[in-house]
């Protein structure tokens, strides 16, 4: 595969911008590069110490029709990846707060991923899969077609089940700098009947949130 710098060049772009993306644990920058014809072309890159496995993951994920970003080129240290434009899921649900709108449709899109990686991840061929790991808000984006794409697979503990990772999206909800009532409402529209207020509790404490928050009501 391709370097980033190669793939670039061998299509007569130079990048033009570079700025840092959010991510928890490593190095992500998105960048936008120029041809002469001045098309734009915009992508992320990231450098991680386990990027061979984050490859290994994306690859299977895309080729499995679960929504993640396409490889664009990689070294030995960064992978280049297409940038979707939209903003990340902890975004979203401030927005969506601010202008008075309903998180209902991008708690169904992010129920859709979750549903379609589950579908998959069992038959992914390095080791068992069960869950889909760091479930942050910032490793996913809600793009303008209404779906949810996510980012960022770091290697780490992928043990868990649907229903865990379900109640850890919504503990990850309840935990964003949101009105208590509108976030209540955002992780009842992604848990629906789903809910079990003893494990979205669970979840809450192990990722240090407020487990009172749990009552959805």
């Amino acid at each position: 595969m391709q370097s980033p710098h190669d793939y670039l060049l061998y299509r007569g772009y130079e990048e033009c911008h570079n700025e840092p993306y959010p991510s928890r644990h490593n190095k992500v920058n998105m960048g936008v590069a120029l041809n002469q014809d001045c098309f734009s072309l915009e992508y992320i890159l990231k450098t991680a110490p386990d990027i061979d496995f984050e490859e290994k993951m994306l690859k299977f994920l895309f080729d499995n029709g679960v929504k993640v970003p396409k490889i664009m080129a990689k070294d030995e240290k960064t992978l280049m990846i297409e940038f979707l434009r939209g903003g990340t899921l902890s975004e979203a649900l401030r927005e969506r707060e601010k202008s008075g709108g309903d998180f209902s449709d991008i708690a169904a899109a992010l129920k859709d991923w979750l549903v379609s990686f589950h579908k998959v991840c069992g038959s992914f061929p390095d080791g068992e899969i069960t869950s889909a790991g760091d479930l942050s808000l910032t490793n996913f984006t809600f793009v303008s077609e209404g779906f949810v794409y996510r980012y960022d697979f770091e290697k780490e503990d992928y043990t868990g089940s649907f229903s865990d990772d379900l109640h850890t999206l919504a503990a990850e909800i309840l935990m964003e700098p949101c009105g208590e009532e509108y976030k209540k409402a955002a992780a009842k529209a992604l848990l629906g009947g789903d809910y079990d207020k003893e494990k979205l509790s669970g979840a809450l404490s192990r990722l240090g949130g407020e487990t009172g928050l749990a009552d959805l009501g």
